[in-house]
């Protein structure tokens, strides 16, 4: 999957499901039901919280009626999203920032 993919992706159970396995490490084996990280705040700073725990520092600002989300790193990676919410700019920045990692 590109980044492009992943930009053009509209909030919802795909995008939940690549945040869930990618980002939170979960498999479907492992749950009851799919956390909506991509529409629902609460979940999407589950998300967050793992990027942070995982050494990224989250950046956050509104303005134009999109929120930016991005996450940077001491390595001075800095991965970017602009979304209407920011439950979907947080779930795709953290998608790309973990896809960043692995190559």
């Amino acid at each position: 999957m590109t980044e492009q993919d992943i930009l053009a992706m509209v909030p919802g159970p795909e995008l939940d499901s690549l945040v869930m396995t990618q980002v939170m490490g979960i498999t479907m084996s492992m749950v009851l039901s799919k956390p909506h990280y991509s529409t629902d705040i609460a979940a999407a700073f589950e998300a967050i919280d793992k990027m942070i725990s995982l050494g990224w520092n989250l950046h956050i600002h509104s303005g134009w009626g999109e929120f930016e989300v991005y996450f940077d790193n001491d390595d001075g990676k800095v991965i970017r999203t602009n979304c209407k919410t920011i439950p979907e700019a947080a779930s795709k920045a953290a998608l790309l920032a973990i896809m960043d990692l692995e190559g």
